[in-house]
């Protein structure tokens, strides 16, 4: 399927069900959705929960920690932001 099959599928999908008022809204819907699915690199923030200074990893889009409990070091890495959906890339890790 190609991006433009998708797009219009997805349109009528949204405008049927009367989840937005114009093709224009659908159209903006559609779009964030199909860009959260392009994974963004992985960011990182300086931690001083419990006196103790760590790196913690954050959704780039939403800054959520992207750790089950931000003082807990992450031991699995998630494909995609708990929070806002979007897909993560861990490629800039910088050895973290």
């Amino acid at each position: 399927m190609t991006y433009e099959e998708a797009t219009e599928i997805g349109e009528e999908i949204i405008v049927f069900y009367d989840l937005v008022d114009t093709e224009e809204e659908a159209m903006e819907i559609l779009l964030e959705a199909t860009e959260k699915q392009i994974p963004k690199k992985v960011e990182w923030t300086e931690d001083y929960t419990w006196g103790k200074k760590t790196d913690q990893p954050v959704c780039p889009v939403c800054d959520y920690y992207l750790t089950m409990h931000h003082f807990i070091e992450c031991s699995k890495k998630i494909s995609y932001c708990d929070k806002c959906g979007q897909a993560i890339d861990w490629s800039s890790e910088d050895g973290r």
